[in-house]
């Protein structure tokens, strides 16, 4: 089953980052930190690919996704929902604004941006999802913003190349050593194929994740540590991201990442940058 789910990713995620990219670089496009002109919404592939994927178990092999089914509905709505509500702001955001206390500051101006709507929208999105695996009013409030909070976090960090998805492959790796044994495991599969094609597209700069992507990622990343964890590790996540984004209103978290040697190599492997100063180098030898 893990085998079928991932090369179906593959292949179809493959399929479609070629036709979605070249929409993109049509009609959405934007500078990146280096000041280049790169698509943004690639993760767009990831909900094209995850809904494809299970439309055609369910068409063509029910039976192989039944025992996921108390997963795969509100893990559908969440991808959906939240890349939908990341896509609109992708297309009609600004970066002029930043930050909860910015969006804040416009909306008591009169102004609704998308970061707000993306906020809102993706709070509902979160309790509706975390009324699935609720037990009560707590739990309920807890589990709906560790999503929430999470997929804020994936915003946050997607400002360079490769960033928010090897944060999500770290974490992703944490989660499963400490939960291997449930089965929700084999659904991994349809997010590894086409991660793989993202993965090497964002740091070949060839397009950004943009916010459909990164809301999606940190989403799906809460909603691990809800199926997976007790209220307890859960609780202990919430406060841990609370005290990140408390930092992250003052602070940069690329400038921190920066000034950290080990973080910085991480944040750096495997970027465009570095692939051509190792030609240099090996020019110069």
């Amino acid at each position: 089953m893990f085998l079928s789910f991932f090369l179906f990713s593959f292949f179809f995620g493959a399929a479609g980052y070629a036709i979605i990219v070249q929409f993109l670089r049509k009609y959405l496009s934007k500078e990146n930190f280096r000041g280049r002109k790169v698509p943004v919404g690639s993760g767009l592939v990831l909900v094209v690919t995850f809904l494809c994927a299970i439309a055609f178990y369910v068409v063509f092999s029910e039976k192989q996704v039944v025992e996921f089914s108390d997963w795969l509905r509100p893990l559908m709505i969440l991808i959906s929902a939240m890349g939908i509500l990341g896509f609109i702001d992708d297309m009609f955001g600004s970066r002029d604004v930043g930050g909860f206390k910015g969006h804040l500051r416009e909306l008591f101006r009169g102004r609704v941006t998308t970061g707000i709507i993306k906020a809102a929208g993706g709070g509902i999105v979160c309790l509706v999802i975390a009324r699935f695996f609720s037990m009560n009013l707590f739990a309920l409030m807890a589990n709906g913003l560790l999503m929430a909070l999470f997929a804020n976090i994936f915003n946050l960090l997607d400002l360079r190349p490769g960033r928010a998805l090897k944060v999500f492959l770290i974490l992703g790796i944490v989660i499963f050593v400490f939960s291997f044994r449930n089965p929700f495991w084999s659904l991994s599969a349809i997010f590894l194929g086409v991660y793989i094609i993202l993965l090497w597209a964002d740091l070949s700069e060839s397009c950004m994740l943009g916010d459909v992507g990164s809301n999606i990622l940190g989403a799906t990343i809460g909603f691990c540590f809800v199926v997976n964890f007790s209220w307890l590790v859960n609780l202990a996540a919430l406060i841990l991201l609370s005290l990140v984004h408390i930092y992250a209103e003052g602070h940069s978290i690329t400038e921190l990442i920066e000034n950290t040697p080990v973080l910085r190599n991480l944040d750096e492997l495997g970027r465009l940058k570095d692939r051509r100063a190792l030609r240099r180098r090996e020019k110069i030898v």
